[in-house]
């Protein structure tokens, strides 16, 4: 989760981000409102907020501890039996995900059908992780977590930082579970797209920010 502050301050004053990409956004964010302030859906403003205070007094390397956490029980790397159905749709959306970042990473992760199964991530993946998540700065490592918490995966961020998935399509994947079983027994249509979209507002909003504040560009103040 991100953090906002007292916010009253700081939208009172100025402050500075790397990326003036990022500036321009958050602009159109503050832009956007209304008569009143909904910082809940002020993504990036609410990731921004968090980067400059770090109320939390993170670093590269409690954060990589925290994503690599979620990476021991990635969701497309736990894959259910009890569908045909299921199985059918993991095999044609998860798999893809998996291929993709072995090829890219060089790790050699393979599904496992035992939710127990502590074994699922090796020393060595989980190395190469570390490795690659270590590779961004602390602003873009705070984006890429809101990710992974969103989604409960490493894997599927990954997909998207790396263009070879959009945020919904990555979505799609992260609740294959849950709308396979609606498929089966129906759900509440609106419910089930209320959450869809505020899952894909969260993804997106995170992968901005982690290729926002990853790439070298002009500081700009707000």
């Amino acid at each position: 989760m991100h953090y906002f502050p007292s916010y009253f301050q700081k939208f009172l004053s100025e402050f500075q981000v790397e990326s003036e990409p990022l500036a321009l956004a958050i602009a159109e964010e503050w832009a956007s409102q209304q008569e009143q302030i909904h910082l809940g859906h002020m993504r990036l403003t609410g990731l921004a907020f968090t980067a400059l205070d770090n109320p939390l007094h993170t670093n590269k390397d409690s954060i990589t501890a925290k994503i690599l956490e979620y990476l021991h029980g990635d969701t497309v790397l736990f894959w259910n039996n009890e569908s045909e159905k299921l199985e059918r749709y993991q095999q044609q959306y998860w798999q893809p995900v998996i291929d993709h970042a072995n090829k890219g990473l060089g790790t050699s992760f393979k599904p496992s059908k035992n939710l127990l199964d502590s074994g699922v991530v090796s020393s060595r993946d989980s190395r190469v992780v570390e490795k690659w998540l270590k590779s961004y700065n602390l602003w873009a490592l705070i984006g890429m977590q809101y990710a992974v918490e969103s989604l409960k995966s490493v894997l599927l961020p990954y997909s998207v930082v790396t263009f070879q998935l959009g945020a919904e399509e990555a979505v799609h994947c992260a609740t294959l579970e849950q709308r396979t079983q609606a498929e089966t027994w129906g759900s509440v249509e609106w419910a089930h797209g209320v959450e869809q979209e505020d899952l894909t507002s969260r993804l997106a909003a995170a992968a901005l920010f982690v290729y926002f504040t990853s790439n070298n560009i002009t500081k700009t103040t707000l």
